[in-house]
């Protein structure tokens, strides 16, 4: 009789104390703290840093500097019977930024010291944005089944983008929620929080934690901006270059420094909140500082041109070279008639000319923007060192007097046009600037 009692009493207790709870009952502790985090982000994320390396090609590397103070968002522990448990737990969450969906690329997360942070897999962080949304939902609307709505608000945050959105999309329509909590649940349909942990003991003071991750330039311009891109080149304005700023609302003050990579200098900067900077000077790191959180869209502008120095300088003082010495050939008939007496010369000097071009035009490993802004320089380099080289050839060949002249007009006008399209470095040279 007392064996039949006590098996009793140990099923009752398995069935009842020790059974799996819900999801969505197990993780209220963390729902309602992360909730209450993710809508006062701005309050406990003082300021964001973020550097800008562009690197070969497409690619750069984003460094990104959070100076925060935390809120405890108790991140639970697996228990022997494997329930989640928040009471003892030594780790606090926090949430970093939104980022969007996909693949991280070297992604390296340290604290001020240096030392590596340990962030939450893909499957945690969609634990903890749906345990918080969740929690949002469940305050607004009455959950009549609440097993399904965490279902369908994990698809949210677990699922592809597309999918994803749509579904949050419906959702909200369906339920009925505020601007605020709408606009949460859609931005995390597209997006995935980071996250890290660290000790409870470090809420005690101010924490800088920093990130970085490799990230790609997205090269569509537009026809007017490859317009813009090939004046930049020949040095008559700077070229544009649109940076998304990733979750800029989520702090009180965000700063955006970008070194400009080899060959290029820095205009000017812009962000879409009416901050800006503008440089009287061409610098070779430029840098911003502006309050986003009310942006719809944040969208950072870089302004970026070639150095004075490089193959800008060098094709203008070979323009000029060339429309001096095919004009003085024009001017002086008698210089004519000897380079044409003895060709020899003549061919040996301006053969010359095109070789050391072609070496200055040559193609390094460089960023894609330097690589556009050098298109057209290029291209006038080698048409140049075409028509001095075809020039060359027909001095030896050609014997009359007329057809030289013809031939040396000809190619004058041709040095005088390229001279004329590189004619923004000419501007400079004598002192004159432009704002962008």
């Amino acid at each position: 009789m007392l064996a039949t009692i006590a098996g009793a009493i140990r099923h009752t207790y398995a069935v009842i104390i020790l059974r799996p709870r819900p999801a969505y009952e197990e993780s209220k502790p963390l729902g309602k703290a992360l909730a209450s985090a993710l809508l006062d982000w701005p309050v406990w994320a003082h300021r964001k840093v973020e550097s800008l390396s562009l690197l070969e090609g497409e690619r750069a590397r984003r460094h990104v500097s959070i100076d925060a103070s935390p809120p405890l968002v108790p991140w639970p522990v697996n228990g022997d019977d494997s329930r989640r448990r928040f009471k003892h737990s030594e780790q606090v969450l926090v949430p970093l930024t939104r980022m969007a969906k996909g693949n991280m690329r070297d992604l390296d997360v340290v604290d001020d010291a240096g030392r590596p942070v340990p962030v939450l897999s893909r499957y945690e962080n969609a634990y903890a944005a749906t345990a918080a949304l969740f929690v949002l939902v469940e305050t607004q609307c009455l959950v009549r089944n609440p097993s399904q709505l965490w279902e369908q608000l994990f698809s949210v945050a677990s699922g592809a983008p597309i999918e994803a959105k749509r579904e949050a999309e419906a959702l909200v329509k369906r339920l009925g929620l505020d601007e605020t909590v709408s606009n949460l649940v859609v931005s995390l349909s597209e997006n995935f929080l980071l996250c890290t942990l660290l000790p409870r003991a470090a809420l005690k003071n101010r924490q800088v934690i920093k990130y970085s991750y490799h990230w790609e330039r997205d090269p569509s311009d537009g026809f007017w901006g490859h317009v813009r891109t090939a004046l930049a080149g020949l040095g008559f304005c700077s070229t544009r270059m649109a940076i998304e700023v990733t979750a800029a609302d989520t702090v009180d003050s965000y700063h955006l420094e970008i070194p400009a990579p080899e060959g290029l200098v820095v205009t000017g900067l812009k962000l879409n909140s009416g901050a800006s900077e503008s440089k009287s000077q061409p610098s070779v790191v430029g840098h911003v500082q502006g309050n986003l959180a009310d942006a719809e869209e944040a969208i950072a502008s870089a302004y970026l041109r070639l150095q004075g120095r490089g193959l800008l300088t060098t094709v203008t003082l070979y323009a000029l070279l060339s429309v001096g010495l095919l004009g003085a050939l024009l001017s002086y008939p008698s210089a004519l008639t000897a380079a044409t007496t003895k060709p020899d010369a003549a061919t040996a000097v301006l053969v010359l000319l095109p070789a050391l071009l072609f070496g200055l035009a040559a193609r390094g490993t460089e960023n894609s923007i330097v690589s556009q802004l050098l298109v057209p320089l290029r291209l006038i380099a080698g048409l140049l060192s075409v028509a001095f080289a075809g020039f060359a050839g027909i001095l030896i060949v050609a014997t009359e007097q007329v057809a030289h002249s013809y031939v040396v007009g000809a190619f004058w006008a041709a040095a005088l046009l390229a001279l004329v399209l590189v004619a923004g470095r000419l501007t400079t040279l004598f002192g004159v600037r432009r704002k962008y």
